[in-house]
């Protein structure tokens, strides 16, 4: 018989499967229990509503993506290494573009993260800052120029990933290689900062 944790996995693993295939407005509770072989009960069960489960996944989407960030060495001397966590985060946001709208875009509108879980969200923001105070120790605010880079890597993700979903005559906009524009407009950024 599974455990209660071992049910939990499986429950939240259909869950991340219906959201990149529906997209996380359309994921409905019903759908899930269905999907994970479990009743409507065992979902409320281990998540108590909708919006549980949402938070949830939330959470696992930031967990996820400071695995990933984590995965980039870092001596802490080097502008690359800033560039190589920009382009981890656009990796993990290309790879699990559901995910990171749930995370990011309010892409399930009825969802409002909780203050707990969107400050431990912030973790992974403060990764960048600790990296951007190791690669400049004598920059005196290293979180304004982290949010500065933040906001730059984001808005260049999503807007990739809308022309992305909408395709059409939007793509044109996004001429040659994106991740080459990517690191060519964060590397521009980092060196602008560097240059200070």
């Amino acid at each position: 018989m599974p455990t209660a944790s071992t049910t939990r996995e499986t429950l939240l693993d259909a869950a991340l499967r219906l959201l990149e295939e529906r997209g996380p407005g359309a994921l409905r509770i019903r759908d899930l229990a269905e999907a994970a072989e479990q009743s409507t009960m065992g979902v409320y069960t281990h998540f108590g509503s909708k919006q549980g489960l949402l938070e949830q996944l939330y959470l696992h989407g930031f967990r996820r993506l400071e695995d990933r960030l984590e995965s980039v060495p870092s001596d802490g001397q080097s502008r690359q290494e800033l560039l190589a966590f920009a382009l981890a985060y656009r990796a993990f946001a290309l790879d699990n573009e559901a995910l990171y709208g749930l995370m990011f875009e309010r892409a399930a509108p009825d969802f409002v993260p909780s203050d707990g879980s969107r400050l431990a969200g912030l973790s992974t923001f403060e990764m960048l800052a600790t990296r951007v105070a190791d690669w400049r120790p004598d920059f005196t605010d290293p979180a304004a120029d982290a949010h500065l880079i933040w906001a730059t890597m984001h808005g260049l993700v999503t807007i990739e990933l809308m022309h992305r979903r909408w395709g059409g005559p939007l793509v044109a906009h996004l001429q040659g290689d994106p991740e080459q524009n990517y690191a060519t407009a964060i590397g521009s950024l980092l060196e602008a900062l560097h240059g200070r």
